[in-house]
């Protein structure tokens, strides 16, 4: 039913590399600032304690176009290995999204044959309980992520406060959230296919 072998196993140890690199990397400070942090408001790119103004945009999008082109580098000698390997797409639904859904709702037959069936306490339960997890987990991605833009405390500072006083970035946040819940949770491969451009 499912793919076993080193590759799988290194795959997935890779997987989660890149997840806890994603929620680790805003906390990491260098010289006061977090090792990346792309702040809109004040036009300042930080990496790993350089920091770019809005004054250099041109070093800004060389690496953008130099990360673009390394991402087809590599596709032209191993394949659609960023697919397979790096995409947030896929290391998030793989590790996460359907590891949770296999454990809530069972295995592929389980879920077809919960699908196929009448609602009822069982159903309900299972999946409230499946969509409650993904909404946990597609808001603590959405929090990350807009770390990246203001910084983490002040992030966590915000948060601890009303959604009146940051209204606007709480409103970001709750789209964010209602985005990766929409699309790790239900849309999945759909995206590759129909709203990738690298697909």
């Amino acid at each position: 039913e499912d793919v076993e072998g080193k590759w799988k196993d290194r795959r997935t140890l890779f997987y989660w590399f890149l997840i806890l690199l994603y929620l680790i990397l805003p906390w990491v400070y260098i010289n006061d600032k977090p090792s990346l942090m792309l702040n809109i408001f004040t036009r300042e790119f930080t990496f790993m304690g350089f920091t770019l103004h809005g004054v250099e945009p041109i070093l800004f999008f060389l690496i953008v176009i130099s990360l673009l082109f390394f991402i087809a580098f590599l596709t032209s000698l191993f394949g659609r290995v960023w697919c397979g390997w790096a995409c947030p797409q896929t290391v998030f639904i793989h590790s996460l999204f359907s590891k949770i859904e296999t454990f809530i709702e069972g295995s592929a037959r389980a879920r077809k044959e919960l699908d196929e069936s009448s609602w009822n306490f069982n159903k309900i339960m299972r999946r409230g309980l499946k969509w409650i997890v993904f909404t946990l987990i597609s808001l603590h991605i959405a929090h990350t992520f807009i770390g990246y833009f203001v910084g983490p405390r002040e992030l966590l500072q915000m948060s601890l406060h009303s959604p009146s006083e940051n209204l606007g970035l709480f409103i970001t946040v709750m789209i964010l959230s209602g985005i990766f819940l929409f699309d790790f949770g239900w849309f999945r491969e759909q995206f590759c296919i129909i709203a990738c451009p690298y697909g």
